[in-house]
């Protein structure tokens, strides 16, 4: 293990697997309030979490 830290395409950089992770829950929690949002415009629902 060790040596370089992955590349990813557009320049980016993970210096560590935390990063990773951290990175993986921002962009599914993003694209789930995205579903949410369509999810609502479609059946005019609106659900609220207590």
């Amino acid at each position: 293990m060790g040596g370089r830290p992955p590349r990813v395409g557009g320049g980016l950089s993970f210096p560590d697997s935390r990063t990773v992770i951290v990175h993986v829950l921002v962009e599914t929690a993003t694209h789930a309030g995205h579903l949410e949002a369509v999810r609502e415009l479609l059946d005019s629902r609106q659900y609220v979490v207590l």
